[in-house]
């Protein structure tokens, strides 16, 4: 296998059948990527040989997805990243595990932090927070598989993440398989406030989402799904624990709850936001 063009593509995206001959291609390559701004690979090979000689041909990449391949436990940390490796990368979304490396020596906004989307994959609020103080002062935005969200964490999050403005926790909808799932939104009628933490260590977020199950049995954009919805974004964080999103459809994610601020000029913590819902339809 090899690139033809290298220095005209944007993104490049491999399954886990490909990714190690995405990496050998792009090591060997005789031109650097300069175009590129996505890589989405899979898990399974970022220990393989190729894969810092592949990301040295990468100067502009932005973006970096790595996968995790079905159910499989997350991957060994890994050795420190040179900072000349990826210099202009600001998104990471991969395995918990390797988040600590790329986020030395990089200015990393956006977070998302996958596992297998297994309950075992979810961490205990004592096993996250040791990573989330090594992520940077930067960082805007942050998706997180933790059991619970206590007043700890929570505090842990607003001392090292001031800038944070987007918090997803259970939230994401298909890291594994991508393009397997479709999500729909549905609007609700209510405009509802949130707060996440208290005093100095509340969260002035503008957007949060958090996973859930909301039962089969309940008509999508009913009034009695809005209320389910408004109920739990209520009630979140302190009744919130990682069962309420335990999936009972195989295969498939859970729906998803989404508060976004109305105005993002209002700053006050109480401010009103649009409440919404993701699912997915089989």
């Amino acid at each position: 296998m090899q690139f033809l063009h290298p220095t005209t593509l944007e993104e490049i995206t491999a399954g886990p059948d490909a990714t190690e001959s995405v990496l050998v291609a792009m090591s060997l390559s005789p031109s650097s990527f300069f175009r590129l701004l996505t890589l989405d690979i899979y898990a399974l090979f970022y220990d393989c040989p190729e894969f810092i000689p592949a990301l040295r041909q990468c100067p502009t990449l932005t973006t970096l997805r790595i996968r995790m391949f079905g159910h499989r436990s997350e991957p060994p940390s890994m050795a420190p990243i040179p900072p000349d490796i990826l210099p202009a990368l600001v998104t990471y979304h991969g395995p918990l595990s390797l988040a600590q490396s790329w986020a030395r020596d990089r200015r990393i906004r956006d977070f998302k932090l996958w596992g297998s989307r297994t309950l075992s994959s979810v961490l205990q609020p004592a096993e996250l927070a040791p990573i989330l103080r090594q992520l940077g002062p930067h960082v805007e935005v942050l998706e997180i598989g933790v059991m619970s969200l206590p007043p700890s964490l929570i505090s842990i999050i607003a001392e090292c993440l001031p800038k944070l403005k987007s918090l997803a926790v259970n939230a994401h909808v298909s890291s594994s398989y991508p393009g397997t799932a479709t999500t729909h939104v549905t609007q609700t009628r209510f405009r509802p406030s949130i707060s996440v933490g208290e005093g100095s260590s509340q969260l002035n977020l503008d957007s949060l989402s958090f996973g859930v199950q909301i039962p089969d049995e309940i008509a999508i954009g009913s009034l009695q799904h809005e209320l389910i919805g408004l109920t739990l974004l209520e009630g979140f964080p302190i009744q919130y624990t990682s069962m309420s999103w335990d999936c009972r459809k195989t295969g498939f994610p859970w729906s998803k709850i989404m508060w976004n601020r109305s105005d993002v000029t209002d700053r006050r913590f109480d401010a009103p936001g649009d409440l919404s819902i993701g699912y997915v339809e089989d």
